[in-house]
């Protein structure tokens, strides 16, 4: 019983992201902001989705080379919003501010609780086990699908007219969260609010903050571009050299399965920023093991927390000191309540340790850590 009425406040706080209301709680901290300063008037915009022309080229130029890089590599939501290629909801008809509040929810289904999404529209990740002979314990490798929610197939929900798709979602809302979600806001609100020019969400903007991106808080950003084109993203990275912010648009060809998961607003055209939602959680992180290995083996988001592998970063082993960059999310918030560290060893070929270190990352300074030490085969530098 304690379950069932968890999930329900979990779906009840969804309802209030979607009202964009400000609230407080135990359990979670929305934060909302407006741009007064740069109102537009909502009746004359029109929203963005595959289909309508506009979009289509937009998505056709990005979404078919190679996305960039992340940026912000030391947080979970950069590797999961880029590898959020198929798990999210469908934006067929113009509800992009739905389809990014629950790749939101979805995020922290995976990330810190997943009681924020009731398993029945849970769409978990399988991957190839990668296990080591001799290993304790196996990783999910990065660059992996993430998971998220069930994405409701074209031939459902594409080529319907507005009477249609109402029929739709309220046949069809226990098995798609997106559908879901619309059905709550017609019980909440009378009607289902599309975010088409006449029944616009009412989302405005005030000041983006950088530092929550920068801190792995998604944030949902609704912006529009020139011709009052206006479209919601989850901005997730930040490139600070360039001053670009990052986004998932929310947009996927499923014929192709091809999504632009990772472009910059400036790239989009969307100059305009119309407002910014966040939520973050206050309880502690509850395993999630929603990556299911073909071992058996059921992991959480924050086994990325373990260094998988060192990465060389520059020198070599015969005349440069080479550096090393662990492939790990160790400064992720899923410990901040225990002073977690790494012990380093170095084996030789028959396992037998030749050198070790004890706690090489101290939690409690939340600093990179440059250690290097002397081995048979010079100064190795060993980047945390």
């Amino acid at each position: 019983m304690e379950k069932k009425f968890e999930k329900f406040i979990y779906l009840f706080y969804s309802m209030f992201l979607v009202i964009m209301t400000i609230i407080v709680n135990a359990g979670f901290h929305f934060s909302y902001s407006k741009n007064k300063n740069n109102e537009i008037e909502k009746s004359d915009m029109s929203y963005a989705y595959l289909g309508d022309g506009f979009t289509d080229s937009i998505f056709d130029k990005f979404a078919f080379q190679n996305q960039e890089k992340i940026f912000l590599d030391n947080h979970y939501a950069s590797f999961y919003f880029k590898n959020l290629n198929a798990n999210f909801g469908n934006n067929a008809h113009g509800t992009c501010n739905y389809v990014t509040i629950g790749m939101i929810l979805s995020f922290y289904d995976t990330y810190w609780n997943d009681n924020f999404i009731p398993d029945v529209y849970d769409m978990k990740t399988n991957f190839e086990s990668t296990i080591q002979n001799l290993a304790d314990f196996e990783f999910q490798p990065f660059g992996i699908e993430s998971p998220g929610i069930v994405f409701e197939s074209n031939n459902l929900v594409s080529n319907l007219s507005m009477g249609q798709y109402y029929d739709v979602i309220n046949q069809y809302s226990n098995q798609y969260f997106h559908l879901k979600l619309l059905q709550l806001s017609q019980s909440y609100f009378g009607k289902i609010k599309f975010d088409q020019s006449t029944e616009s969400l009412g989302m405005t903007y005030s000041e983006m903050t950088i530092s929550k991106i920068e801190n792995g808080i998604p944030v949902i950003l609704h912006a529009n571009k020139q011709g009052n084109h206006a479209h919601s993203f989850v901005a997730y990275d930040y490139n600070k050299e360039t001053d670009e912010i990052y986004v998932h648009t929310g947009w996927r060809r499923e014929e192709v399965n091809t999504a632009l998961t990772h472009v910059s607003l400036t790239e989009l055209g969307y100059d305009h920023l119309l407002d910014a939602t966040t939520i973050e959680p206050l309880k502690n992180h509850i395993h999630t093991d929603n990556y299911h290995s073909s071992s058996g083996a059921n992991l959480c988001s924050c086994t990325y927390m373990f260094p998988q592998q060192a990465r060389i970063t520059s020198g070599n082993y015969r005349d440069t000191v080479p550096t090393f960059k662990w492939e790990a999310l160790y400064k992720e918030k899923w410990n901040n309540i225990n002073d977690t560290y790494f012990s380093f060893s170095i084996l030789d070929s028959a396992r037998k340790e030749v050198f070790s270190i004890l706690k090489l990352e101290q939690r409690a300074t939340r600093r990179l850590l440059l250690c290097l030490f002397k081995t048979k085969f010079g100064y190795i530098s060993l980047l945390g």
